[in-house]
């Protein structure tokens, strides 16, 4: 494990001195990935970089206790001992959870669609108060929002609503909103005051990056077909 973790200090350091490169303030997207890549990295680095301390401070402190004859500098370090043991297991398991493989996608922004179901105009309202708490979240983590589509109906809710979730980290941490969401309530478009249920669904996807297809024209066949019915009319 401590190899491990110098070498996420090895890693961190090297991004950290990519981005202070001059070069890379020329290239957007470079700096952008880079960006990105530190950002990922940040919580490995503090507990990779806490945990060599501790392991130091232990090692060193064992060393003190088997060579040092200085009372003050015994009862120093076995203090030191004691507070590295105590706090290097939990630390470990910290670490061993942060170096878990995460979903590449985690990183982007994400696009959620936001459409009703079963429950008439009670799942539109529904629908609507689910996209601004959706969009309250959002907000409260410093995410941008901009908003791709959206339908109303004549009773104030949502026929469909779609917006993209701008920000490091914005998939990972709307992608299990993801399902069918169902409330059981009385709505304000009931009369006799029943118990209605209703769904919505919501979709949530990471965006994906801009790419550049080319197509060479000689690699596309194109085939023509024709069906003839009972008239003798041919179809394209």
């Amino acid at each position: 494990m401590i190899d491990r973790a110098k070498q996420i200090l090895i890693d961190f350091e090297e991004i950290e001195k990519q981005l202070s490169d001059p070069a890379t303030f020329s290239d957007p997207d470079k700096a952008r990935i880079l960006g990105q890549q530190r950002k990922a990295m940040e919580k490995k680095f503090k507990l990779s970089k806490k945990y060599i301390q501790l392991a130091n401070q232990k090692n060193e402190a064992e060393d003190i206790l088997k060579h040092e004859s200085d009372p003050e500098m015994q009862e120093l370090a076995k203090m030191e001992l004691d507070e590295a043991k105590k706090s290097l297991p939990t630390l470990e398991e910290e670490l061993k959870i942060a170096l878990i493989p995460k979903d590449p996608s985690d990183d982007r922004n994400c696009i959620v669609e936001i459409r009703p179901g079963a429950g008439g105009d009670e799942s539109a309202l529904f629908a609507e108060e689910m996209s601004r708490a959706l969009m309250k979240f959002a907000e409260s983590i410093e995410y941008k929002i901009e908003i791709l589509s959206e339908q109303t109906n004549e009773g104030g809710g949502l026929k469909e609503i779609i917006f993209k979730v701008i920000g490091f980290g914005a998939y990972g941490n709307f992608k299990f909103e993801g399902g069918v969401h169902r409330v059981q309530r009385i709505p304000v478009t009931e009369s006799q005051g029943r118990v209605h249920t209703s769904a919505i669904s919501i979709v949530v996807m990471p965006e994906v990056e801009e790419t550049e297809v080319e197509l060479n024209l000689a690699d596309v066949r194109v085939d023509v077909f024709r069906a003839s019915g009972c008239g003798g009319q041919s179809v394209n």
